[in-house]
């Protein structure tokens, strides 16, 4: 059996939460099991056992960050994804990032950590440019809070792919 992949996420709520849902809905139907989120360690196969991947992630203590969206931007032409980058936020982003891959959760990842919020991963380039023309505008558009606060983290394992489950939580503070 081929090992699972194992991320770090901060899932979003509210009226930013809901844009990116609706949003991803209206685009890439197929991908509406994803819930909202905002990932702090890439996605990457771990050398322990799952229970070790837990017991060393509960171990982190991190203080809560105040993140800002930015602009709408795309991963073309490494990736067929439209995504929203970050104003503010990201300098503390890239050290919780760096102290999560350190120690027993550190591993190759599957893609480089580009602090982001993922509007719609499409299956192939040919979409992208009105899909990001699309997601401009909505967001132009948009009159909800685009700021918001990672204060809780989520240890996911990718069960199938495309297909995540939640496995431990943690809180800034703890």
């Amino acid at each position: 059996m081929p090992s699972s992949s194992y991320a770090v996420v901060a899932y979003l709520d509210g009226d930013l939460g809901k844009f990116l849902a609706d949003f991803r809905t209206a685009v890439t139907p197929h991908h509406t099991h994803l819930r909202p989120h905002l990932s702090t360690l890439s996605p990457r196969k771990l050398k322990i056992s799952e229970d070790e991947v837990i017991k060393n992630f509960s171990r982190n203590k991190f203080q809560a960050i105040k993140i800002e969206a930015g602009d709408v931007c795309s991963f073309r032409p490494a990736s067929a994804t439209v995504y929203l980058d970050l104003r503010s936020g990201q300098k503390s982003l890239w050290e919780l990032n760096s102290q999560l891959a350190s120690g027993p959760l550190a591993g190759k990842s599957d893609w480089p950590f580009v602090p982001h919020l993922t509007l719609a991963k499409l299956e192939d380039f040919k979409d992208v440019a009105r899909v990001f023309q699309h997601a401009r505008d909505r967001w132009h558009d948009y009159q909800g809070t685009r700021s918001f606060s990672v204060s809780e983290l989520t240890l996911v394992r990718e069960a199938k792919p495309g297909v995540w489950i939640d496995l431990a939580s943690i809180h800034a503070g703890d």
